[in-house]
């Protein structure tokens, strides 16, 4: 969904981690599909995001850098208890890309 991409003016109390953050790697939005940039949690389910995630399009909206530096501060932090089996990154997953490894 294309709602809640700009936190800054839009100032949230929370921000749930609902919806997909999609993008072709133009910085146009996906609406309804996976973006050629994708950073999703229905991706990870039994597996782990990698430790740093490719950087979303230079003119995404807000709320993907936000996302996206959440999630490598995370992996960061965690250090060497972060581990175990991981998925794909961020630009592993549309057009044909299919989820292999990487960022």
């Amino acid at each position: 969904a294309s709602w809640r991409q700009n936190l800054t003016a839009e100032d949230p109390y929370i921000y749930h981690y609902t919806f997909g953050v999609e993008y072709s790697v133009d910085g146009v939005p996906v609406v309804g599909a996976v973006g050629e940039w994708s950073l999703d949690k229905r991706h990870y389910f039994g597996a782990l995001p990698p430790k740093q995630l490719a950087p979303p399009p230079h003119c995404a909206l807000e709320c993907a850098w936000v996302w996206w530096r959440a999630f490598n501060e995370a992996t960061q932090q965690l250090g060497e208890a972060y581990g175990g089996r991981f998925g794909g990154g961020t630009s592993d997953w549309g057009g044909g890309g299919g989820g292999g490894g990487g960022g």
